[in-house]
């Protein structure tokens, strides 16, 4: 039998072929190997770190970045591989300070410039305006100057070619809004093309509509391949996340281009003519920190997948005694104030726990950091509780758990409030100015439930002790919760699907009418 290899390129190479292919495994021993036989080689150490944050081992992957970077310094890879681990575990500052010392935010390529602008968004103690800033600077530096003229059919009442753009059609929460409403359109009104920029899966996950791989094309080839399928309203659902391709927008190949979903913040691209949302979500005030315009949905400015078969259960204080507050929200989104907040509505409620519940929130790193953080605000440890992530069926049951849900800020939950909130588990949030501060509040007063909507930090505190002191009310709420979900529209993807399609044909008789 051959010996293995002693190359460290040759195990490198083989890790990556194993994990395009789905062998995480396999991956992880090959990089691992590659790291041993040649320790100074930074390469490695990050693929090792991105395995491990992936799985939620942020005690092992943040090793592994720092060891990366000690090796390379100067490396862009290394400094903003750490950079989002920070940002993941709540490390803001030193986050942005790594996405800063990479200049991602002026010389990186569109996607290292979104990663920090990601990171911006979720820091405490960034103004909104700076925020939207440094947004408008991405598209000043992305978005063209001169677009090519449309040649589409100006026809005023034919089928409309609509194109989603995403790199999250499988396996992320996006699936569960875009999904739906793929399998609601009426051929007869939109034909869509989806494009998808995640790379090839072994075992794809279709969706209704024309399908397109678009991880192999460079922006400039993505862009002619929107042109010569003639789209004419181009839809972002990424934004400033993960696998997204805003510079093709900023190309402009269709003649009216939308955001929507994926990312609760502007583009800060001109060439995209709207954001998508709804009257509860955006006013005035929101519409100032858009580069877009605000299209106004009648209803719900998005539908959600319903899970009609998981059952409502009493509020668990009602055997327990004591109130179970809940936080399911990514740790990137924890900061000192939502500490320092969550630690006053413990200390007014001394029988309440706190179960905190995400990816990464059974590893030990995660655990040290909140519980020093409680502690050293008056919260006794064996208060809290910490759990990882779970296959569906469990995560939703968990939510049988838990009386109320804190929602973080200033960004603020979305998927996790709506799936609170279809549980029958109220969700208490910060009403802040621009979207991402407002995406919770949103949903909460379409269904009316004004009552958790604060103003403030001591609003914040105040409105949850008080739904803690009222286990009556908190079991009608259970009970009246998703009901007023379905009520609503954001449960309806027929209805809301109907919706989309007269609002996209408004936006098209309004490029048309302007392009006469």
């Amino acid at each position: 039998m051959a010996e293995a290899p002693a190359d460290p390129g040759a195990w490198f190479q083989l890790a990556r072929a194993l994990r395009d292919i789905g062998d995480r495994a396999g991956a992880f021993d090959a990089f691992q190997k590659a790291a041993d036989l040649n320790p100074s080689w930074a390469a490695p150490r990050i693929d090792l770190g991105n395995i491990h944050s992936q799985a939620g081992r942020w005690s092992r992957a943040l090793p592994e970045y720092e060891t990366a970077l000690r090796l390379a310094p100067n490396l862009v890879a290394a400094q903003v591989s750490l950079a989002v681990a920070l940002r993941q575990v709540g490390r803001h500052a030193e986050a942005l300070a790594l996405f800063r010392a990479a200049q991602v935010d002026t010389t990186g390529a569109a996607g290292l410039h979104s990663r920090y602008l990601f990171a911006l968004t979720q820091a405490p103690g960034v103004s909104r305006e700076a925020v939207f800033a440094a947004h408008l600077k991405f598209g000043q530096r992305f978005g063209q100057d001169w677009i090519a003229p449309h040649a589409n059919d100006r026809t005023p009442d034919r089928p409309l070619r609509v194109g989603y753009v995403s790199g999250d059609l499988a396996g992320h929460a996006v699936v569960n809004f875009i999904a739906p409403v793929l399998a609601a359109h009426d051929p007869a009104r939109v034909g869509t093309v989806i494009y998808s920029t995640a790379p090839p899966s072994a075992a794809p996950e279709r969706h209704p509509g024309a399908w397109r791989e678009a991880a192999g094309l460079d922006d400039a080839a993505l862009a002619e391949a929107i042109r010569a399928d003639r789209i004419d309203i181009l839809v972002d659902l990424s934004g400033h996340t993960g696998l997204n391709r805003l510079a093709v927008f900023g190309a402009k190949p269709a003649p009216v281009q939308v955001s929507w979903i994926g990312y609760p913040n502007t583009t800060g691209l001109s060439q995209i003519d709207y954001r998508l949302t709804d009257r509860f979500t955006a006013g005035p005030e929101t519409e100032a920190f858009l580069a877009e315009a605000a299209f106004h949905m009648p209803g719900a400015g998005a539908c959600y997948q319903p899970f009609e078969d998981l059952p409502i259960t009493p509020p668990p204080a009602q055997a327990l005694g004591c109130v179970t507050f809940g936080a399911t929200n990514a740790p990137s989104k924890l900061n000192a104030a939502v500490f320092d907040t969550w630690a006053e509505i413990l200390r007014a409620c001394p029988d309440s726990r706190l179960a905190l519940k995400y990816l990464g929130l059974a590893d030990g790193y995660l655990i040290d950091q909140i519980t020093r953080a409680f502690a050293a605000r008056g919260v006794d440890p064996g208060r809290l509780s910490f759990a990882g992530a779970s296959p569906f069926a469990a995560y939703m049951a968990g939510y049988s758990a838990i009386d109320i849900l804190l929602d973080p800020f200033p960004y603020t939950g979305g998927t996790t409030t709506r799936n609170a909130l279809w549980m029958g588990v109220p969700v208490v949030t910060l009403k802040g100015q621009a979207l991402y501060e407002r995406i919770s509040s949103g949903l909460l007063a379409a269904i009316g439930l004004d009552d958790c909507i604060a103003t403030s930090r001591p609003d914040y505190v105040a409105k949850a002790v008080a739904l803690a002191g009222d286990l009556g009310h908190l079991a009608i709420l259970r009970q009246e919760i998703r009901p007023r979900l379905m009520a609503s529209g954001h449960f309806d993807p027929s209805g809301f699907t109907r919706d989309l399609e007269d609002a996209y044909r408004e936006m098209w008789r309004r490029w048309r009418t302007a392009s006469l």
